[in-house]
């Protein structure tokens, strides 16, 4: 249902209404990171030359991955360099650099601790105030981060 609402999902049937793709993310619960430079990895889908190196090294720190932020020119396979944790908050730290106005989380935060996974939530929401978050998740404690919730039990 949740990759259908982000636009990623053609089939069934119905009438939804989506908002503009080039403004919405989706971040599933394992995220595509391409090989090549940590700063390749962190601005995708978008070129890393959209985004000052400072900028990037902020994000990185703000979603609790402070020691790479000297690694933004190295180049390595990311996913299978960082652990399952480090690539959530990866991900996450693309929606902080890249300010979408729709955030699609799919258990975006499941490889985290819950603590880090409270904060992250704290910081998406702080700043990113305009932002619609849509998010699948199964911590009841995330609730509090979302106006609405629908309970598919």
């Amino acid at each position: 249902m949740l990759r259908a609402c982000a636009g990623l999902w053609p089939y069934g049937t119905g009438r939804l209404y989506l908002p503009d793709s080039r403004r919405s993310l989706f971040i599933p619960q394992k995220s595509y990171i391409p090989t090549g430079s940590l700063k390749e990895a962190l601005c995708y889908p978008q070129s890393k030359d959209q985004f000052a190196d400072e900028e990037c090294r902020r994000v990185l720190t703000d979603c609790y991955l402070p020691h790479l932020s000297s690694s933004l020119s190295v180049h390595q396979r990311w996913n299978q360099t960082l652990s399952g944790g480090e690539q959530q908050r990866l991900a996450l730290a693309r929606a902080l650099l890249q300010r979408p106005e729709y955030i699609f989380l799919d258990e975006a935060t499941s490889a985290m601790d819950h603590e880090t996974e409270l904060d992250i939530y704290a910081t998406l929401i702080a700043q990113l105030p305009n932002s619609t978050f849509i998010s699948v998740a199964h911590h009841e404690s995330l609730a509090r981060f979302h106006s609405h919730t629908l309970d598919l039990n």
